[in-house]
């Protein structure tokens, strides 16, 4: 009796799992009534049962909490989860194309608004016409290497080698002449050695004041071409000058101009300069009477003291005291030597009365400068 209870409840769980799992318990083993059932063929069935059995999922009990999502559920350790964002919806803003409001969303560069980077070129010959906005680049052909000389003529003072092709320009022979070059931009430096000789050079052209002083000696100056007095411009180192007769006025301090010469002096040197008159003095027995004579410089102020007269050709005539009342003829000279740089230099002669009541003059009174340079 007991045998029969143990089949009929193995029957009803047996037939309830295969109608719970269906396929995946597969197919179990059957048994008739009243028949002898083998312990092998029941455990097939416990074995079959196990086996769909465990390809189900185990119960979950996992709840995500706030701010996280379902990520996924294993047989082993249920279910999973993972932190989501909270991005709803991705719009394309300007210059991008895509976006979207769920999925995986995507962004791209718009073209129509944004220059796609230039991938093109352009083959040998030819030239880019434009950019199209995905960066390629539509080429023309090259007819003229895009420029539009057609000939290259030498101006003044140019040469040109051709008017086609590649043009070489250089400066003519002869081409540059005293209009291309600014003045005083020449100077030694630029001059090769013994390049110039005198036909290079218009006559009268060169003065004293184009040559540096000290700068010409002996050795350039050939023997043909020696200095002779030709060579020689003699007016400005000489002057003289007269006059007739000059009554001098009484005064101690009455200076009286008898004569003057001007000399322009090329450099530094010396003006010698000598002077020489008759003097006529009127005697007084009992009182001197003089007059004394003497040189001055446009160098320097007119002296008035008998101390700086003296360097300058001081000299006097006098009819003293203890002669006869008369009037005497009395030779004078004088010399006096200046040393000057350049320029125009003017040399004066003076007479002035001394003590004396008596009537003084002189007469031709002749003053002669020349002027010596200090370097030949």
């Amino acid at each position: 009796m007991k045998s029969c209870k143990f089949l009929i409840v193995l029957s009803a769980l047996i037939t309830l799992s295969a109608a719970a799992w269906g396929a995946d318990v597969g197919a179990l083993n059957q048994f008739a009534g009243n028949t002898t059932i083998s312990a092998t063929a029941v455990n097939q069935n416990f074995d079959a049962l196990k086996a769909g059995v465990n390809t189900k999922q185990d119960k979950l009990d996992t709840a995500c909490i706030a701010g996280q999502a379902l990520a996924n559920v294993t047989q082993a350790t249920g279910a999973a989860c993972t932190d989501v964002g909270t991005i709803t919806t991705v719009t394309a803003g300007s210059g991008l194309t895509g976006g979207g409001a769920s999925g995986a969303v995507t962004l791209s560069a718009d073209t129509t608004v944004v220059q796609a980077r230039v991938t093109g070129t352009c083959a040998v010959g030819q030239y880019v016409t434009a950019i199209a906005a995905n960066g390629t680049v539509p080429c023309g052909t090259d007819a003229n290497s895009g420029g539009t000389i057609t000939s290259v003529t030498g101006g003044n003072g140019v040469s040109a080698s051709t008017t086609a092709g590649a043009v070489t320009l250089g400066i003519a022979t002869g081409g540059i002449t005293s209009a291309h070059i600014a003045d005083n931009s020449i100077t030694g430096a630029d001059i090769l050695n013994g390049t110039i000789t005198g036909t290079d050079i218009a006559a009268g052209t060169v003065t004293g004041s184009n040559i540096a002083a000290g700068t010409i000696t002996n050795s350039n100056i050939s023997a043909s071409a020696a200095i002779d007095a030709t060579k020689v411009l003699g007016a400005a180192g000489l002057d003289s000058g007269g006059g007739s007769t000059f009554n001098l006025a009484a005064g101690v301090t009455v200076q009286s101009t008898l004569n003057s010469v001007s000399i322009t002096v090329p450099r530094a040197g010396y003006i010698f300069a000598t002077y020489s008159g008759m003097a006529k003095i009127q005697g007084v027995n009992g009182s001197s009477n003089y007059t004394y004579f003497f040189l001055s410089s446009s160098l320097t102020a007119v002296p008035t003291t008998w101390t700086t007269q003296t360097s300058q050709g001081l000299q006097w005539a006098e009819a003293i005291s203890a002669m006869p009342s008369g009037t005497y003829s009395i030779p004078v000279s004088g010399h006096a030597v200046y040393a000057v740089t350049s320029g125009t230099v003017t040399i004066t002669l003076y007479a002035q009365r001394g003590a004396g009541t008596g009537s003084a003059s002189i007469f031709y009174p002749r003053l002669y400068a020349i002027f010596v340079p200090r370097l030949y």
